[in-house]
């Protein structure tokens, strides 16, 4: 229903000044690395401001035009990604589109924002943020991980969250896994 009266409700625009300082912000509250590629960034400026939840779902679940737009904008929906991750992702929802990294924080955030304003799931795309969502940990849903990201802090993770996650990123290889994991399971029985 919101759908039909808000169809013609416009996208809001950021004025540079706005746009530049949330770069800046991202970067030093997130580090130098995009979330979805794990590209180191150099430059802020060469990021877009990526809404986690695409224009077309917030207004179409909006009561009006103004509180689509207020959503839309809200923090807690927006992260940076460079022009040709964004631009790929496009208003794709996590069904038809996941990024190459830090997929379970991807979930969270989208499960964070529809919650927040109960929007609406397409069976596909809640099909598929549950399946995420099933395979991660905590950890994962809360904290951006890039391979290049210290092993003190994949220590932090879980025995088998660090085993899928490097696993998932080509740092090991499926049939040392069962190897390690005996091996490991031997020390700590042979612990005192």
């Amino acid at each position: 229903a919101a759908a039909a009266a808000w169809a013609d409700c416009d996208r809001p625009r950021w004025n540079s000044y706005n746009r530049d300082h949330f770069r800046q912000d991202w970067v030093e509250q997130h580090g130098n690395r995009a979330p979805y590629s794990c590209r180191p960034i150099a430059d802020p400026t060469a990021l877009h401001r990526e809404h986690i939840v695409p224009w077309r779902q917030i207004r179409d679940d909006s009561p009006s035009c103004q509180i689509a737009q207020i959503r839309y904008q809200a923090g807690i929906n927006l992260t940076v990604a460079f022009a040709d991750v964004n631009l790929e992702k496009g208003s794709k929802d996590i069904a038809e589109w996941q990024p190459a990294h830090n997929v379970c924080w991807f979930a969270e955030r989208i499960r964070q924002v529809k919650a927040r304003w109960a929007l609406s799931y397409r069976t596909s795309e809640l099909r598929a943020q549950r399946g995420i969502l099933a395979n991660c940990s905590e950890f994962e849903k809360s904290n951006l991980v890039c391979p290049e990201d210290s092993d003190e802090l994949l220590e932090q993770m879980q025995r088998p969250t660090r085993w899928r996650w490097l696993y998932q990123r080509g740092a090991v290889r499926e049939d040392a896994r069962p190897q390690r994991e005996a091996a490991a399971q031997q020390r700590e029985a042979a612990a005192p």
